[in-house]
């Protein structure tokens, strides 16, 4: 049955809090899309909230993302988009957010970045709030090293970042679930000095978002892609709004696009001298292009890519313009490229540059997901994973649930299979892995037949190596057998197997990512 209809519609107050129990009921639209969230909060007991503060607090943020949010290649081009909201009879906050989708991995930190790098010069009333739609994803990041009385669901609205440290409302407040919007808000209100900080927790969160590390940290992700345009007027819109380019390129990845006849339309367009410049893209849309351009039987290596590219990119522009997702402003006359505005405010120093695209390296570099024995690995890892799910529920048709809410191991394993139940998945190895190849790899029918008939050769049942053993383990903490955090381990691994072409991850990164936790 569909319970769409009883979903109302998302607010700002509402996204921003995660539920304090399981045994809540959600009624609240989430977004279909990933999404990180933010709220900034000025809480003093003394003085009625102020909506003039909050202002200069979101003048102040503004000014640290204004170039990041105009030239940075964002995945799903929007930026970080802020407002002060005030709702009737709740303080009036900041509210912030960013759609991630596809690149949660490197979108995600920057964002609290810039929440933590504004955090530290702020009062001691101003208190900032982050989740996604997905949850606590600052928890969700030091899972490993989390206290068990702030695992899921107790740690829920309980970490918060003030004056430039990730700090705690303690676990004597509701002992035995998250806390609720108002308790949240009356506590910091009243009593902020009782925050703490687990040092485990902020160093984890430090080394996630770069904290210590050079400026240039957070640009390694990004290279250079050198385009000859033929067509001005996309010259200048690109000039002027340089991360439009990551809407053309999802645009290509959502609709396709002939490379050839894209070259013939372009040709009509002309100059006397087509018009170079260089855009940031990331490193995964470099993947996602390089792939593009391979599938259409084009030399990664040609002298002629950028004139090739750039009449790739006009085609896709002109199609966004054609179906009225993309306006063409009158031409102002500025221009500013991230790399120079960083360089203006100081964030860079002034020789620093960054790589062009390289897409034969890109290709080379990238995991094959054909690859036999990497395949047959995660087959065995795979058959491990089912076994034991297959084990646990056995076990709860015999002993039944007798379990304490807080017996946290044995009320992850309920979540998992509840889930998995809710959910209509069943955990059969085959099935489980014909999805995990077909849909999130992108395997080619032909080429898993071709995977079955060599199942011989790369029997599951052959004992794994130590390396193996070793990313078994580590599969195991994620789901949470050893620290109870099944529930939100099982929406990370199904998230991450719903892979993107354009987002360049590959099993090699699947696994790659595994093992960073």
């Amino acid at each position: 049955m569909n319970n769409s209809a009883d979903l109302v519609d998302e607010s700002p107050s509402a996204l921003l809090w995660v539920n304090e129990s399981d045994a809540y009921i959600d009624l609240v639209k989430k977004p279909d899309e990933t999404t990180i969230y933010f709220g900034i909060f000025c809480l003093d007991k003394w003085h009625q909230q102020s909506v003039e503060k909050l202002g200069e607090v979101k003048a102040k943020l503004q000014d640290i993302i204004n170039v990041w949010n105009r030239c940075y290649p964002w995945g799903n081009y929007a930026g970080i988009e802020i407002k002060v909201v005030a709702e009737l009879n709740e303080a009036p906050f900041i509210f912030g957010s960013l759609c991630v989708e596809h690149h949660q991995e490197k979108e995600e930190p920057l964002v609290v970045f810039f929440l933590q790098d504004l955090s530290k010069g702020l009062d001691t009333d101003i208190f900032i709030k982050v989740c996604s739609s997905e949850g606590e994803v600052l928890l969700m990041e030091c899972y490993d090293v989390l206290p068990s009385e702030y695992e899921y669901p107790k740690g829920n609205n309980r970490l918060w970042i003030h004056q430039g440290k990730f700090k705690f409302i303690p676990k004597d407040l509701a002992p035995h679930r998250g806390l609720r919007r108002h308790e949240a808000l009356q506590f910091l209100t009243t009593s902020y000095y009782k925050l703490s900080e687990i040092p485990e927790v902020s160093s984890r969160l430090a080394e996630r978002i770069g904290l210590g590390k050079s400026p240039e940290y957070h640009l390694e992700s990004l290279v250079l892609l050198p385009l000859l345009l033929r067509n001005e007027t996309f010259y200048r819109l690109v000039n002027e709004n340089p991360r439009v380019i990551s809407l053309a390129l999802k645009n290509i990845y959502m609709n396709g696009q002939d490379p050839q006849e894209a070259a013939t339309v372009n040709k009509f367009a002309v100059t006397k001298k087509c018009c170079s410049i260089k855009l940031l893209i990331s490193k995964s849309q470099e993947k996602f292009l390089a792939g593009f351009l391979l599938d259409s039987g084009l030399d990664l290596e040609s002298k002629n890519l950028p004139l090739v590219i750039g009449d790739i990119i006009s085609t896709s522009l002109q199609e966004l313009v054609s179906n009225n997702e993309l306006d063409i402003c009158q031409p102002s006359g500025e221009t500013l490229d991230l790399l120079s505005g960083l360089k203006t405010n100081g964030f860079l120093k002034d020789g620093y540059e960054l790589p062009e695209a390289n897409f034969a390296s890109a290709v080379k570099s990238d995991d094959k997901i054909t690859d036999r024995e990497t395949i047959s690995r995660m087959q065995r890892l795979f058959s491990d994973i089912g076994t034991d799910l297959d084990s646990k529920k056995d076990a709860e048709g015999v002993k039944g649930d007798d379990s304490s809410e807080d017996d946290s191991e044995n009320y992850a394993d309920r979540e998992a299979l509840n889930y998995f139940k809710k959910e209509d998945i069943d955990i059969d190895e085959d099935d489980f892995f014909e999805y995990f190849l077909t849909e999130a790899l992108k395997l080619k029918k032909d080429d898993l037949d071709d995977l079955r008939q060599e199942k011989s050769v790369f029997s599951a049942s052959s004992p794994p190596d130590e390396e193996e053993a070793e990313m078994l383990a580590e599969l195991e903490q994620l789901f949470g057998q050893k620290n109870g955090d099944s529930g939100e381990a099982i929406h990370q691994l199904l998230g991450s197997l719903k892979l993107d072409p354009s987002t360049g991850v590959d099993l090699g990164s699947f696994i790659d990512h595994i093992d960073s936790d």
